[in-house]
């Protein structure tokens, strides 16, 4: 109805615009939040996490010194183990209240294998250094530096963060003896680390995160605690069991749902149907510190805000849809008049005309033309009629003539000892003509036909079905190919009178004793005889395409056929076939590759034939048919 679609213009126009403006509003104010409440993560973040990187109480200095004291490189040497365990433990005196020194002296046994010779922990020595992927990248670094991680402690009942300084033990030769490792507990500060907090009002929780697989070991939100981001294997989550960095917390089944951004520092995921904006800060060759925050309570009051102005939007669509509805539907009465009689047209009543109305406008003018529109409109389906009775007249024939067309084609080929026969024949865009044939007259003759009938659609085929029977009754009659052509002709041109119809024939009688072929062309291009060395020979004998005049018997030509040689029979379709350049796939071309290729039966050849006419045409339709018929003499075994 009109009013409804005034309504909807007036949409379009008007609502839709504001629509789009305040979405496209919206939009930017939610990457400009974004964008702040990740420079707030990172900020807080790294706040956070330069406070954790502070806890290193021994340096590296101290180190060198405590190596040069204990004169450790002589001690190792002269395997005083012993001595070494109570100078170690002197150095875990040093203590106060909240944190421990512990002292241990480690060998590289092996890639990847570590192990405790001398140690302030009597449990520890002789055993596997646990932290060693930590230690190993220290070493990669330059051979001295620290690295942290966090272990559960019982007395604590949390974790606490472990601060590991490394210095290598050097001999006087320059070699690695072992390596230093004094390891520092400053008290449970990782708690303050985790605390909530509010910064430029977004709401900010933390975490410590395993840089292997980013799992999570402590949070704020404890439930996130023994979930990650990346693929574990069944080996990490034994090690990280192992070293009991989690406590009693369990190792989710598998990973978080995570979004990457262009920055890898920033990602999103999804946790308890929830989506949260994440920073990851890296604060030692293996840990991690992250700051998230909700990601939907971020966004809460400005999708609130969208809502409200839809909302208001939509009230005021309805109101002016309601008056533009009125409105619309008194000036639409001449229109209504109008559809209601081209309804009444469309039902066969012929004698209703349009009256004016007022405010019409426009519409009084098409319903002017409307009214004289009447009169000439039956006409015009009355002339359709006939086009349409004539278009359907014209499509039976032309399924009579496929019908027809189809009949000219052999279903199989026949079988014949010492010969292969195969052939192809491609079906036109219209019913054509043409036409071929193998027959086999008895145990040492067989009769090879290929036609062309002149022209295209029902009559070409028609004329085609004819010449066929005519050369088959002829044939049943006459060996001698030129008396069965020029029977034909004469009785085929009985039939043509003054029409002008004519085809081409080439037609050839093999005797398979003598291994002789008698051929003979009425107007037909040349068939090939490919030897069974590569040599191309053209049969050229060319007389007049039958129904042109009458003929006395033509005298056919005779040639020797030898055991591996071929025989191809094809139409003017084949060599006339034209690429997107239109050029032609030409005699000359189909002579190359018969001479270049070694086909070895009959059907090969014909597949063979037809791939390079594919390669050549490039899938252009082709308006004529093309028939290939080929008959190979099998090589004596």
């Amino acid at each position: 109805m009109l009013p409804f679609r005034v309504i909807g213009v007036s949409f379009l126009i008007l609502a839709l615009p504001l629509l789009v403006d305040s979405f496209i509003f919206f939009q930017q104010a939610y990457e400009t939040s974004t964008h702040d409440a990740e420079n707030v993560l990172k900020e807080t973040s790294r706040m956070r996490g330069d406070t954790f990187l502070e806890i290193e109480p021994i340096q590296e200095v101290f180190l060198e010194e405590v190596i040069v004291l204990l004169d450790l490189p002589q001690a190792i040497k002269k395997a005083s183990i012993s001595e070494l365990n109570e100078n170690l433990k002197k150095l875990s005196v040093v203590s106060w209240e909240g944190s421990f020194f512990d002292a241990s002296i480690v060998e590289q046994i092996g890639p990847g294998k570590f192990t405790v010779v001398a140690s302030s922990s009597p449990d520890a020595i002789h055993k596997p250094f646990p932290y060693y992927e930590e230690l190993e990248k220290v070493i990669q670094s330059g051979g001295k530096g620290n690295f942290i991680h966090l272990v559960y402690s019982e007395k604590e009942g949390a974790h606490v963060p472990i601060v590991s300084v490394v210095a290598p033990i050097r001999s006087d030769q320059g070699v690695t003896l072992a390596y230093l490792i004094i390891s520092s507990f400053p008290g449970n500060v990782s708690s303050p680390l985790l605390q909530k907090t509010e910064e430029k009002n977004v709401s900010i929780e933390f975490a410590f995160v395993l840089t292997e697989g980013e799992v999570i070991y402590r949070a704020t939100n404890t439930r996130l605690e023994g979930n990650y981001f990346k693929t574990l294997s069944r080996a990490q989550k034994d090690k990280i069991v192992a070293l009991k960095e989690l406590g009693d917390v369990a190792i989710a089944g598998g990973p978080l749902p995570t979004v990457t951004k262009s920055n890898p520092a920033f990602f999103e995921f999804s946790f308890e149907g929830e989506l949260y904006i994440a920073y990851i800060l890296p604060i030692d060759v293996s840990r991690s510190f992250m700051a998230y925050t909700n990601k939907d309570a971020l966004f809460g009051k400005s999708i609130a805000h969208f809502l409200l102005i839809y909302a208001s939007y939509g009230i005021i669509f309805i109101l002016g849809g309601i008056a533009t509805y009125f409105f619309s539907s008194w000036i639409s009465r001449p229109f209504v008049q109008l559809m209601t009689l081209m309804e009444k047209v469309r039902g066969g009543d012929i004698k209703v005309r349009f009256q004016e109305q007022p405010l019409g406008f426009e519409i009084n003018i098409l319903g002017g033309i409307f009214n004289r529109t009447l009169d000439s409109l039956f006409s015009n389906i009355q002339k359709a009629e006939k086009e349409r009775i004539l278009k359907e007249t014209y499509q039976k024939e032309l399924e009579m003539g496929k019908v027809a067309q189809s009949t000219l084609i052999p279903s199989k080929m026949p079988e014949f000892p010492g010969l292969e026969f195969a052939a192809h024949y491609i079906f036109p865009q219209e019913v054509g003509g043409d036409f071929f044939d193998i027959s086999i007259k008895n145990e040492r003759q067989i009769m090879l036909t290929v036609a062309d009938a002149a022209s295209k659609g029902i009559s070409s085929c028609l004329y085609a079905l004819s010449i066929r029977s005519l050369l088959r009754t002829y044939a049943t009659l006459y060996e001698d190919v030129g008396v069965i052509l020029s029977a034909a002709n004469n009785m085929f041109l009985k039939d043509t009178g003054d029409t002008g119809m004519f085809a081409t024939v080439l037609m050839g009688n093999y005797d398979a004793h003598e291994r002789i072929l008698s051929y003979y062309s009425c107007g037909h291009v040349p068939g090939i005889i490919r030897r069974h060395n590569g040599e191309i020979v053209l049969l050229v004998h060319t007389g007049m395409a039958l129904g042109l005049r009458e003929s006395t018997p033509f005298i056919p030509n005779i040639i020797e056929l030898f055991p591996g040689d071929t025989l191809i029979f094809f139409t003017d379709g084949l060599i006339n076939a034209t690429n997107p350049k239109h050029q032609y796939f030409s005699q000359k071309r189909l002579e190359t590759i018969l001479q270049h290729r070694n086909w070895k039966t009959a059907e090969e050849v014909v597949k063979g034939i037809l791939f390079e006419l594919e390669q050549f045409t490039e899938g252009v339709l082709q308006e004529d048919e093309i028939e290939i018929l080929v008959m190979r003499i099998k090589e004596e075994s």
